[in-house]
């Protein structure tokens, strides 16, 4: 069987393989693999030293505190701290906090608990754990959205 320029079919099914795998191996090799973690430590305004990786949506820190002390969660929620990014209409202000909070992971839903809730503390911005946020004040705050 040929094809419309005169070569086997074969050939240009081989070669149409080859320039997939090259393609293939090119995108990949542009790409950096990342383990799938990006753990940051920080400090809020109560005075909780705390780690989160960034990677994992629901932003689950790990704090130097129980969060029993802070949150009290119905059955089938686990207590927890959680980063949180607060909106204050009045400034048009985001804010970074840390929360307790209950996670109810059989509903997929995080119930923040206001109340304990304490500022992200920084000194410079690679304190703010985003790159949205900047260090104003000691606080971290994004006032761009």
């Amino acid at each position: 069987m040929e094809n419309t320029i005169g070569r086997p079919l074969a050939l240009t099914l081989r070669g149409l393989a080859l320039l997939t795998t090259l393609v293939l191996a090119g995108a990949s090799a542009g790409c950096e693999v990342s383990d799938g973690t990006d753990v940051r430590s920080y400090t809020d305004s109560a005075g909780r030293s705390c780690t989160v990786d960034l990677f994992d949506i629901s932003y689950t820190a790990t704090c130097d505190a129980d969060p029993t002390t802070v949150v009290t969660c119905t059955e089938g929620q686990e207590p927890a701290f959680v980063l949180d990014d607060d909106y204050d209409f009045e400034t048009e202000i985001w804010t970074l906090r840390s929360c307790g909070a209950c996670i109810d992971r059989a509903a997929r839903t995080t119930y923040t608990d206001s109340p304990s809730c304490a500022l992200v503390d920084c000194e410079t911005d690679l304190d703010c754990l985003h790159d949205r946020y900047t260090c104003m004040g000691g606080i971290c705050q994004d006032l761009g959205n």
